[in-house]
């Protein structure tokens, strides 16, 4: 007897045959005693082996699919997370309200607001926990700072701002404010 293989059809032929025997699934398909077009290793009748042969448009159709559309899916929710203006807040500016202002410390490393506008005179800054790490909400130039931690995660302060000034805020833990946890206060 002689074992044949084909790994695929010419399109003319394959125009021919009928739907059922275009994309038959090689574990579906009996063995036959005469050659096969399919890419089914020929044997004894009623037995059921795919072939080491088998078409490759179905293996590769199949690796296709687990392999590169997840990856474009990744791919796609990335783009979606940088072009979106909310989220990180990583420019994000708030105005103080009647002196005072909410900020949220973040992991990993940023505050929800890079830019806040107050008005000249005391501003109340209450700093909320909103991970598990410990954060501090530190203005160098004014000795000022508050601390959150995971068992104590909101603290409130007041800092007096002058006129026409701009004041550098961060987290005074190492990395974290060369992480990107700064921002500034301009004071109107």
């Amino acid at each position: 007897m002689r074992i044949e293989c084909f790994s695929s059809l010419p399109s003319t032929i394959t125009r021919r045959l009928p739907a059922r025997r275009r994309r038959a699934p090689a574990e579906a398909v009996r063995f036959r005693e005469k050659p096969a077009a399919t890419g089914i290793v020929l044997g004894a009748p009623g037995r059921f082996r795919p072939s080491a042969c088998a078409p490759k448009e179905a293996a590769l159709s199949r690796s296709y699919r687990r392999v590169v559309l997840p990856v474009v899916l990744v791919a796609a929710l990335g783009l979606a997370a940088c072009g979106s203006s909310g989220g990180s807040g990583s420019g994000d500016t708030r105005a103080a309200v009647d002196g005072k202002i909410d900020v949220n410390a973040k992991d990993p490393y940023s505050f929800d607001v890079k830019t806040i506008n107050a008005k000249a005179g005391p501003l109340t800054v209450t700093l909320h926990e909103k991970g598990s790490q410990t954060h501090t909400f530190t203005i160098p130039s004014e000795n000022f700072e508050i601390k959150v931690t995971s068992s104590s995660p909101t603290a409130t302060g007041t800092v007096t701002l002058q006129a026409g000034k701009t004041y550098d805020f961060k987290c005074s833990y190492d990395g974290h404010a060369a992480a990107g946890m700064t921002g500034k206060i301009v004071v109107t």
